[in-house]
């Protein structure tokens, strides 16, 4: 074990600072509510009355911040519900730019 110890205190330390911002450049709500307005509206047409209003309004909040399959399972999605969902989110692009949150361009000033 003696060994290992000194194999380590020879190498110089490496200092690094980690950022985790894959999720959260931006506000989830930042590309606006028209963005998922196509897709909730095929939703909205699939739904053969399995999922009431409100539940529908409550699940396409969500859609924001938890990822589609997640919120079709917890509000009891039908199928065609899903296959219509999916079909409008993967033509989905966002075309108007994005900024993120105020403090991102603080992260290339930092002395690190």
């Amino acid at each position: 074990m003696h060994e290992i110890e000194e194999k380590r205190a020879a190498r110089p330390m490496t200092r690094a600072i980690i950022f985790d911002l894959d999720s959260c450049l931006a506000a989830a709500d930042e590309v606006g509510e028209q963005l998922f307005a196509p897709a909730f509206a095929a939703i909205r047409a699939a739904n053969d009355g399995s999922v009431p209003e409100e539940k529908l309004r409550a699940a396409f909040a969500e859609c924001c911040r938890v990822v589609f399959d997640a919120v079709a399972d917890k509000y009891g999605f039908t199928e065609a519900m899903r296959a219509a969902g999916w079909q409008v989110f993967r033509q989905t692009e966002v075309t108007e730019p994005m900024y993120g949150y105020g403090d991102l361009a603080v992260l290339k000033d930092l002395p690190v």
